[in-house]
């Protein structure tokens, strides 16, 4: 597929082509590339280009005029990259955001022949950057005293779902998703559809994720409900940001549970990594690997007062 563009004068007169980057490129781009992608993919992509669009909406690229008002260059990428940073947006996520404006940008070149630079290439923000800046979010496990709190604080509902998570280490939208012909014995069984990363896979419960399941009341599909019906993100987001607030736990995060999941497979002390990537959902070693790396001492000194 072609797609046309205006032309400017360049040069020696040359006329030289301007694109619209959300329309000629970014929209086009989408349509074409992203339909053949898993739905959670396609989802996390559409929410970082409606982020692209809002910030360049109306900007061009093109190498007759880079300087132009309406140009976007490397000044207005790194305008885009602070602003998300000052709106405390996570580096990791704007580098993704940025990524998938080059990669546009590389296919209209490549593939409709497009003659214009790529003002995105190698303006992300560095792995070592993003990791360091982000290393916070990573290291952040739930305390036994800080699980007490919280659940101390929660509603009853809320609670069960605290200790479901931190015992399970399931994402939340896999808790709230969580249907009751999925469990067979003290295992979670997940078709393609049902898991982010794609793949058919298992994950076991222990004793204290049993005993939680027990409670449930049957009656609906769902494992976890209110009076039956489906349990929305947002109400459940409200309670847990007023349980944190009463716990005096603000820098708490749900997903700070998964982490906490695998510290403490690793602290048990017969941990392996491998068995926190399957527990985990992960489809990469290296993800669990990255996530975990930094635990090591702490996990070392968490096994040795045991002994």
């Amino acid at each position: 597929m072609r797609y046309t563009a205006n032309g400017s004068s360049g040069r020696g007169g040359h006329t030289m082509p301007t694109y619209n980057f959300v329309k000629d490129i970014l929209i086009p781009y989408m349509r074409e590339c992203s339909a053949d992608k898993r739905i959670s993919t396609q989802k996390t992509e559409i929410c970082i280009a409606n982020h692209l669009e809002k910030h360049f909406d109306g900007m061009l690229i093109t190498f007759a005029d880079t300087k132009h008002k309406n140009a976007i260059n490397g000044s207005k990428v790194r305008e885009y990259r602070e602003k998300r940073k000052a709106a405390g947006i996570n580096p990791l996520t704007i580098k993704r955001e940025l990524c998938l404006a080059s990669k546009a940008c590389n296919y209209a070149i490549s593939e409709w022949d497009f003659a214009m630079p790529n003002p995105f290439a190698r303006r992300t923000i560095s792995d070592k950057d993003a990791r360091a800046v982000s290393s916070v979010d990573r290291k952040r496990v739930i305390t036994q005293a800080e699980q007490s709190a919280l659940s101390l604080a929660a509603e009853p509902l809320l609670r069960e779902i605290i200790e479901f998570a931190i015992n399970t280490g399931l994402r939340l939208g896999e808790i709230l998703r969580l249907r009751w012909d999925q469990l067979v014995g003290d295992e979670i069984h997940f078709k393609p559809e049902q898991q982010k990363n794609g793949r058919q896979g298992k994950r076991g419960m222990n004793a204290a994720a049993l005993a939680v399941v027990n409670r449930q009341p049957e009656g609906s599909p769902l494992v976890f409900t209110r009076g039956g019906k489906a349990i929305s993100k947002r109400w459940l987001q409200r309670r847990w940001e007023e349980a944190r607030a009463r716990a005096n736990l603000p820098d708490v995060k749900f997903k700070d549970m998964r982490k906490t999941c695998g510290s403490r497979m690793l602290a048990a002390g017969n941990g392996r990594m491998e068995d926190v990537k399957t527990q985990l959902g992960h489809s990469d070693i290296r993800t669990t690997q990255s996530a975990y790396a930094t635990d090591s001492i702490d996990n070392a000194k968490a096994v040795l007062n045991r002994i």
